[in-house]
């Protein structure tokens, strides 16, 4: 419903160059907003339409309260998406558009929103609605300003790596499921004063798939550099691999080549990543059951993937009141946690019970596993799950 002023009002404000100035107590500037303009003019612009009419206490406010009970002010309200601006009660508020500027930027930074969604009419409505004098800029001018906070954020962090004596680095890899793409992660450790231990993430690179020793060392030499942190190396920690290994060897004779410049003379450290140790542990112990897991997801593409199978598979769920349970997941081979996964769930369907309904209700997949190579997926799964604990 549109509020309405009412006829009885009184009016008790005076003038902004008022030697005394008392505040405005008529209704009417619960839904206006006094301003004065570079030429002394005090001017009532209305928060529903953003007309501007004079503020002048001389002049009243009858015809401010006739705009605002108006069909023309009314129909301005339909066309922003039948919302009121919301009226400010606190005095001290002042509108900051370059902070709400830089409010916006790191949401859609932070929260990965779309560029386009300032183009977004239902978005344009909602914020002329908290606030008609923002401007929602461009999708051009949005990305400048991301690209813009970026430097100033690199800049801030380059300035406290300088304060830094000494730094480890950390190099982690991975491969999308296709096997067609793999990317390095840099992730910088180092000590503050507390003493208390900090961690940055200052890159992520795309290299090749098969990489060599001395591509990889050329990646690492372009992040050390950018970040002017290549005499302050102490430590590089990575998966240990022939290549790996040739990499930290160019990475110490160009260190070394700078001489007195290093504090370590061109020597680093160089720490085996255990994660990566573990994470071939676990590999290898599944490929031992790769036969029981064939046949689970086996049985898991049937109840994922037929019409009869999910069928069955709801119909038993519902049975033992199972909740909301999920076992459509066959996990992915290059992934290790997510075949543990895989097997947490199967397992604790086979303790309830739920495969034996299942082969009454005639899906067999399962019925293929003897209790030998059940057991020995248990044992796997303990094995993953400490395997788990050890690399979060």
């Amino acid at each position: 419903m549109n509020p309405e002023i009412p006829a009885s009002y009184k009016l008790t404000s005076a003038p902004l160059n008022s030697s005394k100035k008392r505040k405005s107590t008529s209704d009417v500037w619960n839904y206006f907003t006094k301003e004065a303009d570079q030429n002394g003019m005090v001017w009532a612009k209305c928060k529903r339409c953003g007309q501007p009419f004079s503020g002048s206490s001389k002049d009243g406010t009858t015809h401010l309260k006739n705009h605002w009970n108006s069909s023309k002010c009314k129909r301005s309200q339909k066309e922003t998406g039948g919302l009121e601006n919301p009226t400010v009660t606190n005095g001290n508020f002042v509108f900051d558009e370059g902070r709400s500027g830089l409010d916006l930027v790191r949401m859609i930074i932070r929260d990965g929103y779309p560029l386009n969604m300032v183009e977004h009419e239902n978005f344009k409505i909602l914020m002329k609605n908290l606030q008609p004098a923002f401007k929602l800029p461009s999708q051009d001018t949005l990305k400048d300003k991301i690209l813009c906070f970026y430097r100033e954020e690199k800049e801030k962090l380059r300035k406290q790596f300088d304060k830094v004596l000494s730094s480890s680095l950390i190099l982690n890899f991975w491969t999308d499921c296709g096997k067609k793409s793999k990317y390095c992660s840099f992730t910088l450790q180092f000590i503050e004063v507390g003493p208390k231990l900090m961690k940055k993430n200052i890159a992520i690179k795309n290299v090749e798939y098969n990489y060599t020793g001395e591509t990889l060392f050329e990646v690492v030499k372009v992040v050390l550099l950018e970040w002017n942190i290549d005499k302050k190396l102490a430590s590089i920690t990575v998966e240990s691999s022939s290549e790996n290994d040739r990499m930290v060897k160019f990475l110490e004779r160009w260190l070394g080549d700078q001489g007195n410049h290093h504090p370590f003379r061109g020597q680093i450290f160089c720490i085996p990543c255990i994660t990566y140790v573990i994470n071939l542990l676990v590999k290898d112990g599944l490929d031992e059951i790769d036969y029981i897991l064939h046949k689970i997801r086996k049985a898991i593409k049937y109840m994922s993937e037929t019409t009869d199978g999910k069928q069955k598979f709801e119909e038993v769920v519902k049975k033992l009141n199972l909740g909301c349970k999920d076992i459509t997941s066959e996990g992915v081979p290059l992934r290790w946690d997510s075949t543990f996964f895989m097997l947490q769930i199967a397992l604790e369907f086979r303790q309830r019970e739920a495969f034996c309904d299942l082969e009454s209700y005639g899906c067999v997949f399962f019925k293929d596993l003897s209790t030998e190579e059940w057991d020995k997926a248990e044992v796997m799964h303990k094995f993953c799950f400490n395997g788990k604990k050890v690399t979060l």
